[in-house]
């Protein structure tokens, strides 16, 4: 654990600030160019266990930001081996680089992986992997709701902004991304209590984040179910032609709008969201 506990602390002490990440990632470049200039002096076999712990490290902050990335991990293997030959056995290796699942698969907002965070003592590692979980996930689920989580994208960038800029302490950072992690994954129970499908539900977010008009729910779902229902026939529309298809899409959103009480003249601003929602849905299909 101690072993576990010093590389935690070292990859705390880099992520200080943005600038001294890289800052330690440039310097360790000419590190490990350098040392492998000299390796073959015997002066340079007397700190290659002080380079192989830098480059656990170096490694260690890789494994967070670049989950699952195959080159990534064949480099962290390369480092794990060189400790090895330091004298860390392998029943430690786990212990030592810590996070096993963050270096062999990415990352995504769960419980098991929001506990990883809460077990680790060192606030700055804790913004990194929690940055980390939200952006992997606000990735994945974008396309299936642009309008809900380019939001999120925004808010969480302005929050990371903040913090670099020294406006947010480290504690009021990790709670502020602590709480978007709970708002993303309440998305999930209100798309199951409202009733709708994931499609629909995008259409449901297109339409409630970009107007300042009071619409009911039921109104909202209403047209969120059309909307699938009529625009789901673009998948099997020839997308080569993406102007004329979008004319199409934005001429048959319009048409749903007005069939339920939405004038255009008020509600213009809600066409745009929809149509790149339904291209974000539809076009790849049908690709």
């Amino acid at each position: 654990m101690e072993r576990q506990r010093l590389l935690y602390k070292a990859q705390n002490e880099v992520l200080i600030t943005e600038e001294r990440e890289e800052k330690f990632r440039k310097s360790m470049k000419g590190l490990k160019k350098a040392h492998s200039l000299v390796s073959p002096h015997s002066a340079a076999s007397d700190i290659r266990a002080d380079v192989a712990f830098f480059e656990a490290v170096f490694g260690a902050i890789n494994s967070i930001e670049n989950s699952g990335n195959p080159d990534e991990m064949e480099d962290l293997d390369s480092v794990m081996k060189e400790l090895v030959a330091e004298g860390v056995g392998i029943e430690d290796l786990v212990e030592v680089t810590g996070f096993d699942k963050w270096e062999k698969e990415k990352p995504v907002l769960s419980d098991e992986f929001l506990s990883d965070v809460e077990e680790v003592e060192f606030e700055n590692l804790q913004v990194k992997m929690l940055r980390q979980l939200l952006e992997n996930e606000i990735t994945t689920r974008k396309q299936t709701n642009l309008a809900k989580y380019e939001s999120f994208e925004e808010v969480l960038e302005e929050t990371i902004n903040e913090y670099n800029e020294g406006f947010l302490s480290t504690q009021q950072v990790i709670d502020e991304l602590r709480g978007y992690a709970e708002r993303i994954q309440e998305t999930d129970d209100r798309q199951d209590e409202l009733g709708l499908s994931y499609e629909e539900y995008a259409f449901y977010s297109a339409i409630s984040s970009n107007t300042d008009t009071e619409i009911d729910d039921e109104t909202l779902k209403t047209i969120a179910r059309e909307l699938k229902q009529n625009l789901k026939a673009s998948v099997e529309l020839d997308w080569t032609n993406r102007e004329k298809i979008r004319a199409e899409i934005n001429t048959e959103v319009k048409a749903v709008l007005r069939s339920n009480g939405l004038s255009l003249y008020k509600h213009e601003n809600l066409v745009d969201p929809i149509v790149s929602q339904a291209e974000a849905f539809y076009s790849g299909a049908a690709a």
